[in-house]
């Protein structure tokens, strides 16, 4: 009967096709983060049968299963939802996103507590996770060793710092940094009664990550990265404790592995052409300082409800340009910063004391798990989510990539599952259960893969110079990123509008970006609104939106040909 289709394994098989194939997806873009990246369209096409698979399971043996943490994390999850709907919100549908990010990894969660899985399945779904990560390595190990000039994925092989198909190399090196983690914990944590293929496969996966992780860290030169591989080893140094023969032959062969892989990535370094990262890099903060410096004091104008969500960027940018000395001595390279590179910083800047209570509670559900354990075992565990947690703290390594998600949302929910018995309730009207098990995938899926088309066809639109606007109208779903089609659609409105001199359009054009202004205020609209206002003839008022540009983004090169220029002079866009 189809009610009774084996949900374990089907999980396992669609599990295995995403870290297998699906995670590495990719084509040539102009970067960013969130649905402007293709592996994450793939991510949630996967993802969402996976959510369905689990409310399906749950609805067929009408019993849910819990744990305290998972109720943990949905209360802090509510809690962080709540100021998405504060008046202080200025555009809910740029906030929106994340919000709905956050929920839809929780869904995940509860759906893998539906599986109900033994400590033997956790085993596989590590060494599916831990192949995941493999099969980024050898993307990395391929980038450094393999890719020519002008190759096709665009890699820069001057700079040759390997970034997978992430195209970022702190988010690779994190990953890698979690692939370490992993692989020392399964050489620790041997099941006997883990089946022997997957045993044998798991050994050399562990195996492989313990040369290639030192080796890649080294030479990708990511602070956050060794930062965390470092942290991780440290955690689960303990555990080498009261380990039997076997054991301490296997561990002595993977730290021999280590060590080699981390010779081999110093001796690359080395002898390598590309530049290298002076030493000092891990004595400098960077611009973070000030960023971060910054937000703090933007969270004190707004300590208990914050500045509103989406609203970063028109906060930070402001508060920048009033401390800064002399006027307009601003960073110029933090131009259009959207995240303070710390997520509790964000959270706290955009939802007050409400969002960072969220976030407490958030925490307490993962302490929670650990607390019911000896500690060596709480050490361990801890180890595997490190790399990732400590880069949440200087980037924002989980909107670059769903990838990082979807593990760490494994990674919680097998710590869960080992630290604290699963608990189950009878559930027996099941219409939520079912209904949501087949509306997920039946709205997530056509919207990510009409989404990964529109991706692909503004990418082709933004690389074409001069620009055909006539791709705009293969756009299939202009919702996956509604700002970057509006920017391209209002530009095309404001070249036409200044060919054919129609007021009305301009008028609406200025209204528009006015509204955007309030949460992006970005070099590129601001001249814009120039050109507009100077082809209606306010010449005063383009000055005035001058001085504003000026003010907050220093002399930038696109606004110095508007200063002392000539009100007779129209400006075209190029």
């Amino acid at each position: 009967m189809f009610l009774r289709f084996d949900s374990k394994r089907l999980f396992h098989l669609i599990l295995g096709a995403y870290f297998l194939l699906g995670a590495h997806y990719s084509f040539p873009n102009f970067g960013g983060y969130g649905l402007n990246m293709p592996q994450n369209f793939a991510a949630w096409i996967f993802t969402a049968p996976l959510i369905g698979l689990g409310l399906w399971q749950w609805a067929r043996d009408r019993v849910f299963h819990f744990s305290i943490s998972l109720a943990l994390y949905w209360l802090g999850a509510a809690m962080l939802a709540l100021p998405l709907f504060f008046p202080n919100v200025i555009d809910i549908a740029s906030a929106a996103p994340r919000i709905a990010g956050l929920i839809a990894g929780l869904l995940l969660y509860t759906a893998v507590l539906q599986i109900n899985w033994t400590s033997v399945h956790w085993r596989n779904v590590l060494i599916l996770v831990l192949a995941g990560i493999a099969v980024e390595s050898v993307l990395g190990l391929l980038q450094y060793f393999v890719l020519e000039p002008g190759n096709y994925w665009g890699y820069n092989t001057l700079q040759n710092r390997p970034h997978g198909s992430f195209q970022q190399v702190n988010v690779m090196a994190s990953f890698i940094a979690t692939g370490f983690a992993i692989s020392l914990y399964f050489m620790l944590s041997k099941d006997e009664r883990a089946m022997a293929p997957a045993a044998k496969i798991g050994a050399v996966l562990a195996g492989f990550m313990a040369l290639s992780a030192p080796f890649l860290l080294v030479v990708i030169q990511s602070r956050t990265g060794q930062l965390g591989g470092l942290a991780a080893l440290l955690l689960l140094l303990p555990s080498l404790r009261r380990q039997g023969p076997v054991l301490t032959r296997q561990l002595l062969l993977w730290f021999f592995l280590a060590g080699t892989g981390l010779i081999a990535g110093l001796g690359a370094l080395s002898t390598a052409d590309s530049p290298k990262r002076p030493p000092t890099i891990y004595e400098d903060p960077g611009a973070r300082a000030v960023i971060y410096a910054q937000s703090f004091e933007v969270i004190q104008q707004n300590p208990l409800f914050g500045s509103g969500y989406g609203n970063f960027e028109h906060a930070w940018r402001h508060n920048h340009a009033e401390t800064a000395k002399p006027e307009g001595n601003v960073i110029m390279g933090l131009h259009a910063l959207s995240h303070p590179h710390n997520e509790t910083l964000l959270w706290l800047v955009e939802g007050g004391l409400l969002a960072f209570t969220a976030l407490v509670i958030l925490a307490s559900g993962l302490l929670l798990s650990l607390w019911r354990v000896p500690w060596r075992q709480r050490c361990s565990l801890l180890a595997l989510v490190t790399p990732i947690l400590i880069h949440t703290q200087t980037e924002y390594p989980l909107y670059h990539s769903s990838l990082h998600w979807i593990t760490l949302i494994l990674l919680l929910a097998m710590i869960d599952a080992a630290c604290a018995p699963i608990r189950t309730v009878a559930f027996p009207r099941i219409i939520f259960p079912a209904a949501a098990a087949l509306a997920i995938p039946l709205a997530v899926t056509p919207f990510m893969v009409t989404g990964l088309q529109s991706l692909a066809v503004i990418t082709k639109f933004e690389s074409k110079k001069p620009r055909e606007f006539e791709l705009l109208m293969e756009v299939s779903n202009p919702a996956f990123d509604l700002n970057r089609f509006q920017w391209h659609l209002w530009e095309l409105r404001l070249r036409t509008a200044l060919i054919t001199a129609d007021t009305t359009e301009l008028a609406a054009f200025l209204a528009w970006s006015e509204r955007l202004a309030q949460t992006m205020p970005r070099s590129p609209l601001y001249v814009n609104r120039i050109i507009a206002l100077r082809a209606l003839g306010r010449i005063d008022d383009a000055e005035a939106v001058l001085a504003e540009a000026r003010y907050l983004f220093g002399d930038r090169p696109d606004l110095l040909p508007f200063v002392d220029l000539d009100p007779r002079v129209r400006i075209k866009l190029e």
